[in-house]
C-alpha cells in the first residue's frame, strides 16, 4: 500500500505543479523524506501528517489521496 499511496501522491503533486519542497515544508519533514515517501520506500510513522500536507497543498481532503491510492492498479 505504501508504494501505491506514494505514487498517487506524487502524481497529484506533479499535476498541481508543486515541488517536493512545497510538501516537505508543510509536513515539517525533509525533502528527501518526501522523496522516499513517494517512492514507497518503507512505511513512515508520520504518514497521516504527510498525507494531510499533500491534501492541504492540493486543496483536497486526505481521504481523496487515500482513495486515489486504493484505485491504482499497479
Amino acid at each position: 500500500m505504501e508504494a501505491r499511496l506514494g505514487a498517487a501522491a506524487r502524481e497529484l503533486r506533479i499535476a498541481a505543479g508543486l515541488s517536493l519542497m512545497d510538501i516537505a515544508n508543510r509536513a515539517g519533514v525533509s525533502q528527501s523524506g518526501i522523496g522516499r515517501f513517494e517512492q514507497g520506500r518503507g512505511w513512515r510513522r508520520d504518514t497521516n501528517a504527510i498525507v494531510a500536507a499533500y491534501a492541504h497543498e492540493l486543496g483536497l481532503q486526505p481521504e481523496d489521496i487515500w482513495r486515489a491510492a486504493l484505485e491504482r492498479t499497479e
